[in-house]
């Protein structure tokens, strides 16, 4: 098993990578090849490349929950890997999420309007089908 975290909010000393309030973690186990979340932006993408990773090569995407800062790179990554399942979890479907922090309402929900575009993609959403 290979585990690589592509991207979270903990800087790199060398600098090479780039950080960013997000996660993404890259898996290959049993010939498969996994990615947990696509952090907050494309991000996740430029430091999978730096790594040497072809994220057009990825089986799976999970989505843990549909936060932006989990969920942010998601088209960039669907444009990317054209073979790809997503799997996330129903309850994000169609939903919104706020987050209160500093007493100022932020909208940090999934782009819904990305879901649906990749719907053949998407497990776990059959009412955003078209």
């Amino acid at each position: 098993m290979r585990v690589v975290v592509l991207i979270d909010n903990n800087p790199d000393p060398e600098g090479k990578f780039l950080t960013e309030h997000g996660n993404s973690i890259y898996f290959e186990a049993d010939g498969l090849k996994w990615l947990f979340d696509v952090g907050a932006s494309p991000d996740f993408g430029i430091n999978a490349r730096a790594m040497e990773i072809d994220i057009a090569d990825i089986d799976f995407l999970v989505l843990s929950h549909a936060h932006r800062d989990h969920t942010g790179g998601l088209e960039y990554f669907l444009r990317k890997n054209k073979k790809v399942r997503v799997v996330m979890a129903p309850l994000s479907c169609g939903q919104l999420f706020v987050s209160y922090r500093k007493q100022i309402h932020h909208d940090i929900t999934i782009n819904h309007e990305i879901v649906t575009a990749f719907a053949d993609m998407t497990v776990a959403c059959p009412q955003m089908l078209p």
